[in-house]
């Protein structure tokens, strides 16, 4: 070497050591192999570490030249011709080089022939790096035969040795800062376990990869599994980043981040530019070269496919990391994160499955307050939806006759609320039919459905684009007879969700099999209720059915005296109060046992006055007698004829008596030094017409009902802390029951004032409704 180039070289060695001493040591490992090819001259050089763990060489750096096929090989340490050649074990080989100066003659170190001529390799220098007794790493050197100029002089083997030496340094140094960066991930992991609250994990999950790798940008991202879009955990600190990843997952362009959350591993883009994945690549930042996506997902997580359990995998979001730097992640930095990610998965997995048991018994509490059919349902749903996230629900019941099984309720944004009751009307199957749900009443056995089952209704699968959703059906079983009463089906999009968690299954069914069996022991004790008021009009027609046998009415009806026969009025009377008493009580009954609708209306000209409401308060004056109550019940006579239209009187007489029968049983007590047993009782009426409708206003001034409770007296079952206080008989139903009918009958029935007066208006239409 002349004068000119040994200060040439000597610039070229000072800055590489200053690199060493300022540099990262990745960084510095990035640049050494191409600064090397510019020391010594030559086309290729390749920096391999071993991997002691798998007792393997893997290609940790090289230069430009290198292709990413060639840096996928690996050597392996204890084959016999790495053994032959370089005899690793032997303290002698320490910075000593090897040179082949014609590959084509030598099977050397396991590379293919065809490996070689691709590259056009022709003669190879190998250093083996060590420090002490420990083997590192080996540095190749690569020339081709066009390089016709190359000679391994003894001072490049010399400069080759220092280079290697500055490269065992950096590895070390890279080593050290593994083990630091291993300390803070341990540490990060600790942390996690102590995290009881996903946004609080999500957080940490966010400032622990920050603490793990250098980077430009970083976005760590939870996936909305409903919509399969990526919204930034952390959006109320960073609203633009929200923006910068509300498309991120289009169908038609996932980017490098969709790409790693599809197939549940990390991806590693050094160049992106000169990348493969280029083309699907979103680019959201112009300085940006490189990228490391990184999903969140948790492996072995039990899994429903079709009866069976098995283990499926589940994705929670990703963590995204973009440099403006080519290199700027190693596969360390990605094992690293790696495993952060798929830990902070396990975590999130247990408190979200915590969080789900909570919730199941903050709903239980909800179902055991509600005491009505119809919100219980509404209930299940809202949980389902909201807590697990299912587009679809379907609840379908087998019919009274045991013979079909018919969908009741269907929720879920997947159809509007009219294709909501054309789907109700559409879906129904025979028990005997080979469908899905027949199949799952008859096995009594949960299944998961494959898209291709035969058993499918085509032109409804079609229609409904059920091919889209993965779906669940559950059997819902009655406890006190063990019978399956229907069956609820839940589902969502497969393309964001590929299985259906054993987890939700199973909480859906502790939700299905509490809410069965809470509604059961109501009914139960709700029938309990109107038979013990079944014996009380009951005992009355047998005592006057009784009084008018001793009589023999039927064979000397002409020799009774006035008087007797006045008498047997009264107790004619009595019987017809009783039986009306009666029939209203069979009809809570009725609607109770889930048959409101098993007579049909019949709809007659009728003078609401004189023919339902007149009539009633007739009927219950032998029940305001034996409440020792006075006949204060007060209309205006021009409203006696003013209402007549057509309408089912039976059923309008049955909202009426609830109506004034609760206003007797819950008048105001009110104590009088003259007359102690004295209760005020008085109940006004006022008809109000309009243009569609009448409106008649019922007032009574009992004891009112509370303000808490002015939304849920028309709900099935409930009873007031005031009622149940005045011991008073009755089963929550009344008035359920009455607005049912009125809704039947085109009206309504208001709550319109709860206290002096109390003030009820029943709606009734001119016109019937069309049935």
């Amino acid at each position: 070497m002349n004068n000119n180039n040994n200060q040439s070289l000597l610039e070229k060695l000072s800055e590489l050591s200053d690199n060493l001493a300022y540099l990262s040591p990745h960084d510095f490992l990035l640049q050494l192999p191409d600064k090397i090819c510019l020391i010594l001259n030559v086309d290729s050089c390749i920096l391999w570490i071993l991997n002691e763990k798998e007792q393997k060489f893997q290609v940790g750096y090289a230069s430009q030249e290198v292709d990413d096929e060639y840096k996928k090989i690996e050597l392996n340490l204890n084959h016999p011709t790495i053994k032959r050649n370089f005899n690793l074990n032997n303290s002698s080989v320490k910075n000593k080089v090897f040179y082949i100066k014609d590959l084509k003659q030598i099977n050397f170190r396991l590379i293919s022939k065809e490996e070689i001529e691709k590259r056009q390799w022709f003669s190879i220098g190998t250093l083996v790096l060590k420090s002490e007794q420990r083997l590192v790493g080996l540095v190749d050197l690569l020339i081709k035969k066009t390089n016709q100029h190359f000679s391994f002089t003894k001072a490049k083997r010399k400069i080759f040795k220092i280079l290697g030496n500055c490269a065992v340094s950096a590895i070390y140094k890279l080593e050290s800062e593994d083990r630091k960066k291993l300390q803070k991930l341990i540490h990060i992991m600790l942390e996690m376990t102590q995290k009881y609250a996903d946004n609080d994990l999500w957080k940490l999950l966010e400032k622990g990869a920050s603490k793990l790798v250098d980077f430009k940008y970083i976005w760590v991202s939870k996936l909305d599994h409903a919509t399969g879009q990526l919204k930034t955990a952390n959006q109320e600190e960073n609203s633009e980043q929200e923006v910068r990843k509300s498309s991120i997952n289009k169908k038609k362009k996932i980017g490098i981040t969709g790409k790693a959350i599809e197939e549940e591993k990390p991806i590693l883009v050094n160049d992106i530019n000169n990348s493969p994945l280029e083309s699907i690549y979103i680019k959201h930042n112009s300085d940006t070269v490189s990228e490391l996506d990184l999903p969140i997902v948790i492996n072995d997580i039990p899994v429903r496919i079709g009866k069976e359990m098995q283990l499926g995998s589940k994705s929670f979001g990703v963590i995204n990391l973009e440099s403006d730097k080519e290199n700027a992640f190693s596969e360390n930095d990605k094992e690293r994160l790696w495993l952060l990610a798929r830990f902070a998965a396990t975590r999130l997995e247990r408190i979200q499955s915590e969080q789900k048991i909570k919730q199941l018994r903050r709903i239980e509490k909800q179902i055991f307050e509600a005491k009505n059919y119809d919100k219980i349902i509404e209930i299940i749903i809202e949980s389902i939806t909201n807590m697990l996230q299912f587009t679809l629900i379907n609840i379908s019941l087998i019919n009274p006759e045991q013979t079909a099984i018919q969908s009741e309720y269907v929720a879920g944004r997947f159809l509007s609320k009219d294709a909501q009751e054309e789907f109700k009307k559409e879906v129904s199957h025979s028990l005997q039919s080979n469908d899905i749900q027949s199949d799952i009443i008859k096995n009594r056995e949960i299944e998961v459905i494959d898209e291709f089952d035969e058993r499918f209704d085509e032109e409804i699968y079609d229609k409904y684009k059920h091919g889209d959703l993965i779906r669940v059906f559950i059997p819902m079983i009655e406890p006190s007879t063990n019978l399956v009463i229907g069956t609820i089906e839940v589902g969502y999009e497969k393309r964001y969700r590929k299985y259906i968690y054993e987890e939700d299954i199973q909480i859906i069914q502790s939700l299905i099999d509490y809410s069965v069996n809470f509604l059961e022991r109501l009914r139960a004790g709700m029938i309990d209720k109107i038979m013990h008021e079944f014996k009380s009009p009951i005992g009355g027609i047998r005592s006057n059915v009784d009084f008018l046998l001793r009589h023999k009415i039927n064979d000397q009806i002409n020799k009774i005296e006035k008087q007797d026969k006045d008498y047997i009025i009264i107790k004619l009377k009595d019987i017809l109060t009783d039986s009306e008493i009666l029939v209203n009580q069979v009809g809570e009954l009725e609607y109770l046992l889930g048959t409101p609708n098993s007579r049909k209306l019949r709809f007659t000209k009728t003078n609401v006055f004189k023919d339902i409401i007149i009539k009633t308060i007739n009927q219950l004056s032998p029940t305001l007698k034996d409440h020792k109550l006075p006949h204060n019940v007060s209309y205006k006579s021009e409203d006696i004829d003013k209402i007549n239209i057509c309408t089912d009187r039976a059923k309008l007489n049955q909202v009426v008596y609830n109506i004034l029968i609760n206003a007797i049983k819950y008048s105001k007590e009110f104590p009088n030094s003259l007359k102690k047993d004295y209760t005020q009782f008085r109940v006004s009426l006022e008809v109000e017409e309009q243009k569609e409708c009448f409106i008649i206003k019922f007032q009574d001034w009992g004891i009112g009902i509370n303000e808490d409770d002015r939304d849920k007296i028309f709900e099935q079952g409930f009873r007031s802390f005031q009622a149940q206080a005045m011991d008073v008989l009755g089963s929550g139903l009344g008035l359920s029951i009455s607005k049912n009918i009125m809704k039947q009958l085109g009206g309504n029935l208001l709550l319109k004032y709860n206290g002096n007066p109390t003030e009820f208006h029943i709606v009734l239409p001119k016109q019937p409704p069309k049935l």
